[in-house]
């Protein structure tokens, strides 16, 4: 067996926790505060590809990448898997998964574009194809009464994006989350270009892609983020049973608004309704 990396071990063993990581030196400060509430349980830390092949069976399995979750191994199954900083909402919910999942839900975006005054918009929303059955997407549609949604199925190969371009102008409002096609480079620059021809509004997840030229995103705190995994983590190092805890998502978040690619949409926003903070981004 490949070698698996060990952050440390404690002497008397009851019972193995494995975290599941490519980023182990990026994670290394959330990996080391979440191993000090199991005090009797020896911590494992693999890459996603090597955990695959580990041969014992672990008590609970933290994952902070989707890809492992890709042909998860059958021996596995009935192992309670709790998903940290995974942006993807769109994970298949048969396993015994749980966790706090590091992307807006819906609510907050509804709430959002209801107090700046976009209520009974046509709203677009982006998802892979073969994923129009996920609770993320049914929570969306759900609870989207003021708002008429359409959901575009795109094929997963990027070089087909350009043949979405009729699909999306049916709708006023293109809301982004993260998934395997919205994180692509290239088809961010697309859809910053389809906006601004065809007068589009782009929500979005990050900093970042305000910066580079959508009008709004909602971005996940990462401190308060933080301070919930640390509290959900805590219940169950006290005997709470993971799996009798829902998926949850963040409770905070950032709000920022591109004023200059607004400006070029003709939008006249009315932020004095809004009760959050919003951080404006000239670029």
């Amino acid at each position: 067996m490949r070698k698996i990396f060990l952050i440390f071990l404690i002497c008397n063993l009851n019972s193995e926790i494995l975290m599941v990581t490519d980023k182990r030196e990026l994670n290394q400060d959330i990996i080391k505060k979440i191993g000090s509430f199991f005090k009797n349980e020896r911590i494992i830390i693999s890459p996603s590809n090597y955990a695959h092949e580990i041969d014992f069976k672990p008590l609970l399995i933290f994952v902070f990448e989707k890809k492992f979750l890709i042909n998860f191994p059958e021996r596995f199954k009935d192992v309670p898997c709790i998903l940290i900083y995974i942006e993807d909402p769109l994970i298949p919910l048969s396993l015994n998964i749980t966790g706090i999942f590091y992307t807006v839900p819906p609510w907050v975006v509804f709430s959002f574009l209801n107090a700046i005054g976009f209520k009974n918009k046509k709203i677009i929303t982006i998802i892979p194809e073969g994923k129009i059955d996920f609770s993320y997407v049914e929570e969306a549609k759900r609870i989207s009464s003021n708002f008429n949604i359409i959901l575009n199925i795109l094929e997963t190969k990027i070089g087909n994006i350009s043949g979405i371009s009729e699909e999306i102008k049916k709708g006023d409002i293109i809301w982004i989350f993260p998934n395997e096609i919205t994180l692509n480079p290239v088809f961010i620059k697309y859809i910053i270009r389809f906006s601004l021809e065809e007068k589009k509004i782009i929500i979005g997840y990050s900093k970042d892609l305000v910066e580079q030229g959508f009008v709004f995103s909602i971005e996940v705190e990462e401190n308060k983020y933080k301070d919930k995994i640390y509290d959900f983590v805590k219940k169950i190092s006290e005997g709470k049973n993971p799996l009798a805890i829902p998926i949850q998502y963040p409770d905070n978040f950032n709000y920022y608004y591109n004023s200059k690619i607004g400006k070029l949409l003709g939008l006249n926003v009315d932020f004095s309704k809004f009760y959050k903070e919003i951080k404006y981004i000239e670029k």
